[in-house]
C-alpha cells in the first residue's frame, strides 16, 4: 500500500497538490484499518 502512495505523490504530485486534506484523512484511516488487521491477526495467532 505504500508503493503506491509514493508512486501516486511522485507521477501526480502537481495534480494532487489540491487535495491534501483529503489525501491525508484517507491515508490516516488506511494506516489505521492496516494496522488493525495486523494486529487482530497477530493477537489470532497467538491463541492457537
Amino acid at each position: 500500500m505504500a508503493s503506491a502512495y509514493i508512486f501516486v505523490g511522485t507521477y501526480f504530485h502537481a495534480f494532487f497538490e489540491n487535495y491534501y486534506p483529503v489525501l491525508i484523512i484517507i491515508f490516516v484511516i488506511t494506516a489505521i484499518w492496516f494496522v488493525y488487521q495486523w494486529l487482530k491477526k497477530m493477537k489470532s495467532e497467538k491463541q492457537l
